[in-house]
């Protein structure tokens, strides 16, 4: 199985506690979330850490780890502070 870049999104987003007791967030913090989606895939890429292919065929076994690294490096957008140990 896989799942998607806006599954992602989303699953950060929830790491972030940006999603209300209805499973919605708005869509300004979807946009400052996906906007660290590529910078983020294209930096695990360069490290030589993981390839996606395809965004919306993340592989399940990433994608956990994907959502948490990519709540950590959006989170200081809403006010939570990065960890640099997040590896």
């Amino acid at each position: 199985m896989s799942r998607t870049r806006a599954q992602l999104v989303e699953r950060a987003a929830r790491f972030n506690k940006l999603v209300d007791a209805a499973g919605t967030f708005e869509d300004a913090d979807r946009t400052a979330i996906d906007d660290y989606f590529e910078p983020l895939i294209a930096q695990l890429r360069v490290d030589e850490i993981c390839d996606v292919d395809d965004e919306d065929a993340i592989p399940d076994e990433w994608f956990i780890a994907l959502a948490d690294l990519l709540a950590n490096t959006s989170g200081p957008d809403f006010g939570i502070e990065y960890n640099p140990d997040k590896k």
